[in-house]
Protein backbone atom coordinates (compact mmCIF):
# COMPACT_ATOMS: atom_id res chain seq x y z
CA UNK A 1 0.00 0.00 0.00
CA UNK A 2 1.39 3.66 -0.86
CA UNK A 3 2.85 5.33 1.69
CA UNK A 4 0.12 8.23 1.32
CA UNK A 5 -2.55 5.85 2.15
CA UNK A 6 -0.72 4.84 5.58
CA UNK A 7 0.82 7.75 6.84
CA UNK A 8 -1.93 9.93 9.41
CA UNK A 9 -2.41 13.61 8.72
CA UNK A 10 -1.10 16.33 10.19
CA UNK A 11 -3.65 18.39 11.26
CA UNK A 12 -3.32 22.26 13.11
CA UNK A 13 -3.60 22.82 16.54
CA UNK A 14 -4.98 25.13 18.79
CA UNK A 15 -2.98 27.27 21.20
CA UNK A 16 -3.21 26.46 24.39
CA UNK A 17 -5.25 30.14 25.53
CA UNK A 18 -7.30 30.58 22.12
CA UNK A 19 -9.44 33.09 21.29
CA UNK A 20 -12.57 33.24 19.28
CA UNK A 21 -10.73 34.30 15.96
CA UNK A 22 -8.27 31.66 16.32
CA UNK A 23 -10.35 29.04 17.19
CA UNK A 24 -12.71 29.58 14.02
CA UNK A 25 -9.22 29.81 12.03
CA UNK A 26 -7.85 26.59 13.39
CA UNK A 27 -11.37 24.92 12.67
CA UNK A 28 -11.26 26.10 8.92
CA UNK A 29 -7.47 25.06 8.44
CA UNK A 30 -8.52 21.30 10.07
CA UNK A 31 -11.09 21.82 7.71
CA UNK A 32 -8.80 22.21 4.42
CA UNK A 33 -6.61 19.96 6.32
CA UNK A 34 -8.81 16.86 6.00
CA UNK A 35 -10.29 17.45 2.74
CA UNK A 36 -6.52 17.57 1.10
CA UNK A 37 -5.52 14.67 3.36
CA UNK A 38 -8.69 12.49 2.68
CA UNK A 39 -8.17 13.29 -1.52
CA UNK A 40 -4.91 12.24 -1.47
CA UNK A 41 -5.36 9.17 0.85
CA UNK A 42 -8.28 8.15 -1.55
CA UNK A 43 -5.80 8.84 -5.12
CA UNK A 44 -3.47 6.38 -3.41
CA UNK A 45 -5.91 3.84 -2.45
CA UNK A 46 -7.11 3.93 -5.71
CA UNK A 47 -3.76 3.87 -7.46
CA UNK A 48 -3.42 0.86 -5.99
CA UNK A 49 -6.33 -1.22 -6.95
CA UNK A 50 -5.61 -0.43 -10.24
CA UNK A 51 -1.81 -1.57 -10.00
CA UNK A 52 -3.37 -4.43 -8.50
CA UNK A 53 -5.87 -5.07 -11.22
CA UNK A 54 -3.51 -4.66 -13.96
CA UNK A 55 -0.84 -7.25 -12.24
CA UNK A 56 -3.85 -9.71 -11.97
CA UNK A 57 -4.74 -9.42 -15.81
CA UNK A 58 -0.72 -9.35 -16.71
CA UNK A 59 -0.87 -12.95 -14.72
CA UNK A 60 -3.86 -14.37 -15.87
CA UNK A 61 -2.41 -13.66 -20.00
CA UNK A 62 0.73 -15.34 -18.81
CA UNK A 63 -0.77 -18.38 -17.03
CA UNK A 64 -0.30 -21.75 -19.78
CA UNK A 65 -3.75 -22.74 -20.84
CA UNK A 66 -4.74 -26.20 -19.77
CA UNK A 67 -4.28 -29.08 -22.62
CA UNK A 68 -8.30 -29.44 -22.02
CA UNK A 69 -8.74 -25.70 -22.17
CA UNK A 70 -6.60 -26.03 -25.34
CA UNK A 71 -8.08 -28.73 -26.83
CA UNK A 72 -12.09 -27.07 -26.17
CA UNK A 73 -10.88 -23.94 -27.50
CA UNK A 74 -10.78 -22.15 -24.40
CA UNK A 75 -7.95 -19.88 -22.84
Amino acid sequence: MPTQATTPCALPRLPDQATAAELESAFTARGVALLACDAARQLAVDVHAAEKTDQQAWLRSQTPASAWRRLFGGR
